[in-house]
């Protein structure tokens, strides 16, 4: 059985227990996801801006508030961060009850600076406009209006910025967030799901399809919300919405397209060197994350698992990636591999 370590704030729907993340060292200690929230601010500030981002994607909601205001202190003309710290300010949007009068105020204030601060794209201004609706007239709207209306103008947003993967991720949040929480559907989390397939790996979507048995576990290594949803309930969402269908069906057609494609590739490689290459080279398209010292990627396979893969033993692959460090060609820390030399690896590959 294989292990996969699920590094999220929350989990919108999980079909299987499986789960890949990726994951980034930003401070001293810290580790988040790897996030990219394209902004107007300076460099600086965009820094300060993709780690708050980060933290409030870990649910770490005074720290990513912290992180929004250093981003203003680099750049005080960096208007979204307001925004940042408006939705920060919600705080966990899947806790029960209402929230408190005070908590709204300083969110309404927070969302009104983003207005008055003048944030420089219409799209940034679309954010800040979207999260003002969770305080827009708190004291005389419901909560459930209000996130509702925050629903429905995170939807627009997203819409019109269909390549804005962030948008896609707080939409579907949103839609999560609005359920009723009488629904025993689940409808608006099963939507939010099928948009999240194509930004992260669907969980278990192939052997819920096939209705076979998933042998795959998963670890959560911060706290997190896990919602189950029944195959059958998923099937009937599927029946009754064609987008979702088409979705589903362009995901397993990339999985299979993927998978033939590495299995010819190994397959016509001739030496465990060239497969194993060819074997890093595809993990770091898929889930690499370029820094200072190359291409870095959470490796989640053991060794004895990548022997079987490739058809040797574990001694093999061991002493191969011994061989690729002692080269420069790669470094292993842990669980994070980074391919140093590019270059030296396609080589090795044939590519």
């Amino acid at each position: 059985m294989f292990t996969r370590r699920v590094f999220a704030g929350c989990a919108i729907a999980l079909l299987a227990a499986r789960g890949v993340a990726q994951e980034h060292q930003h401070g001293k200690g810290e580790k988040l996801g790897a996030v990219h929230f394209a902004t107007s601010c300076n460099s600086e500030a965009q820094k300060e801006f993709d780690r708050a981002v980060a933290l409030l994607h870990s649910f770490q909601f005074s720290h990513a508030i912290q992180g929004f205001n250093a981003a203003l202190k680099s750049d005080p003309t960096c208007g979204i961060a307001y925004w940042g710290i408006a939705l920060s300010q919600w705080s966990n949007p899947f806790a029960a009850g209402m929230k408190d009068n005070s908590q709204l105020q300083a969110g309404r204030e927070s969302a009104e600076r983003g207005k008055a601060a003048g944030a420089k794209t219409e799209r940034e201004r679309a954010y800040i406009a979207a999260v003002a609706s969770l305080y827009s007239n708190f004291e005389s709207t419901p909560q459930q209006a209000r996130l509702l209306a925050y629903r429905d103008a995170m939807e627009g947003l997203a819409s019109k910025y269909s390549d804005d993967q962030e948008a896609q991720i707080f939409y579907a949040l949103a839609l999560a967030a609005a359920e009723e929480p009488t629904d025993k559907t689940y409808a608006a989390r099963l939507k939010a799901g099928a948009i999240l397939n194509p930004v992260n790996p669907a969980l278990g979507l192939n052997a819920t399809i096939s209705n076979t048995p998933y042998g795959v576990t998963a670890e959560a290594m911060e706290p997190c919300q896990a919602n189950f949803v029944r195959r059958e309930d998923f099937l009937q969402f599927l029946r009754q919405n064609n987008d979702a269908i088409f979705n589903v069906t362009r995901h397993l057609s990339r999985h299979y397209e993927n998978a033939y494609a590495q299995i010819r590739s190994l397959g016509l490689s001739q030496s465990v060197g060239e497969k194993l290459a060819k074997l890093l080279l595809d993990w770091s398209t898929e889930a690499g994350e370029e820094t200072i010292d190359g291409f870095s990627f959470k490796r989640t396979l053991t060794h004895e698992e990548i022997a079987r893969m490739i058809g040797t033993t574990r001694e093999t692959i061991s002493r191969t990636f011994g061989d690729f460090a002692g080269k420069k060609i790669i470094d292993v820390k842990g669980a994070t591999l980074t391919i140093r030399d590019r270059m030296a690896l396609q080589a090795l590959a044939g590519a």
